[in-house]
């Protein structure tokens, strides 16, 4: 029996594996870019006339319904002996959400296209969140930690340009197919069908199962563990004021659709942006998050209060109009985004111990699913009943209280709770 320690072999099986999650990964790294719930989804739910209060609850809810599913059905995965079933399944099963939107949403009217949309994300959440348990479980198992390394590097990169290289050629070339307004979530719904069937295809050898581990018992444990360990606590109100840089991608969103008609062409010029971000992300927080997790906290949210600060500027005090303005801004709120997404994952890394790794990361992302809920909540509710200015600018100042938020020197190590 194998399981995710023993070293994976270096037969052609090895060069196959490889190639295989390799071109799956790019799919379903194409995927969440072209059906992203943070800009695609809040974009197609304005323009079918959606409430603000309920395009709010997108993020949020999707984030949820990855904890939950890590939290309550990713346990019940040890008692698999392949994972590459369940793999297949997760992308299948994030095909179905997306897919159902996208066929339904614009049938119906707003209000119930509203909840058909944030149902579909807190459906696609939950497969997400099975996905990236599997995912990891799998490529421990099958790839050795070098070439590991390396397809992960490679499918972001190769999932970024492919995203860029498809919206520009649409952009440039296909515009007329854009009039279809759920056009990209079709898109995505292909690329994950892609990315299943790839997937089943990996040769996996079977594993010992082991009984899963009770979602309850480790719930307390995380409560445990924020009551003692005051590091973790401070974390916490750390990450409870970054919420606001999650939530700042789909909030201009809503603002840039409801600007002069646009069009699904300036959606994808969006969609174009954020995948740019993404790319450079890489060599520029590379080099400062293992050095600094503070420093690129600081920085990442400044980024993206920067970004913010100059749309509401352009577009709301100016009034005027810059070609290319809000591709230049997107990039710079998801380059943002990147950097503190990074360097809190590092920190936390660094301040926790190996075996108890998990628990603090669970118990963390399912504290902010429930707190996002309710931030995303209050901003949607003010945007509904006043402007989507004032949302906007609540969010540029908890993105500049998120930059100067101290989260503790790593001085106090944390105990290990049982």
């Amino acid at each position: 029996m194998s399981d995710a320690n023993s070293k994976p072999d270096k037969a052609p099986s090895d060069r196959r594996n490889f190639s295989v999650l390799l071109g799956g990964g790019a799919l379903h790294m194409m995927g969440l870019q072209v059906g992203d719930f943070r800009s695609v989804l809040p974009w197609i739910a304005g323009t079918l006339g959606v409430a603000p209060l309920l395009i709010a609850l997108i993020v949020p809810l999707t984030q949820l319904g990855q904890v939950l599913g890590q939290l309550f059905i990713g346990p019940q995965l040890s008692m698999l002996k392949r994972s590459r079933g369940a793999l297949a399944l997760a992308e299948l099963g994030s095909a179905l959400a997306i897919g159902f939107a996208a066929f339904f949403a614009a049938l119906v009217t707003p209000e119930l296209a509203g909840l058909i949309l944030i149902a579909s994300a807190a459906g696609f959440g939950v497969c997400w969140g099975l996905y990236t348990i599997c995912h990891q479980d799998v490529i421990a198992r099958v790839l050795t930690p070098q070439r590991r390394g390396v397809m992960m590097g490679y499918r972001a990169a190769g999932g970024g340009l492919l995203t860029m290289a498809v919206t520009m050629g649409f952009y440039l070339l296909a515009r007329d197919a854009l009039d279809n307004k759920t056009l990209l979530l079709w898109i995505a719904v292909g690329l994950w069908l892609m990315a299943g069937l790839l997937y089943a295809g990996i040769a996996e050898p079977p594993k010992a199962p082991h009984p899963p581990v009770s979602p309850l018992k480790e719930l307390r444990r995380g409560l445990w563990l924020i009551r003692t360990e005051p590091w973790f606590a401070q974390f916490l109100v750390g990450r409870a004021w970054l919420l606001s840089i999650e939530l700042a991608i789909p909030f201009y969103t809503i603002h840039v659709a409801q600007l002069n008609d646009p069009t699904a062409s300036d959606l994808v010029m969006l969609v174009f942006a954020i995948s740019a971000g993404l790319l450079l992300s890489g060599p520029i927080w590379g080099r400062i998050v293992p050095r600094s997790p503070q420093a690129a906290i600081t920085l990442g949210s400044l980024m993206v209060a920067v970004a913010g600060a100059a749309t509401l500027l352009v577009d709301e005090v100016l009034e005027i109009t810059i070609p290319f303005f809000h591709v230049a801004s997107f990039t710079l709120l998801s380059l943002g985004r990147q950097g503190v997404i990074q360097a809190r994952t590092q920190y936390l890394s660094a301040q926790t111990p190996k075996d108890d790794r998990p628990i603090y990361i669970s118990i963390g992302e399912s504290a902010m699913g429930v707190c996002g809920v309710g931030v995303g909540l209050a901003l949607g509710f003010a945007a509904q009943f006043t402007t989507i200015f004032n949302p906007l600018l609540c969010l540029i100042a908890l993105n500049l209280t998120a930059a100067m938020y101290p989260f503790s020197s790593g001085d106090e190590r944390p105990k290990v709770g049982r």
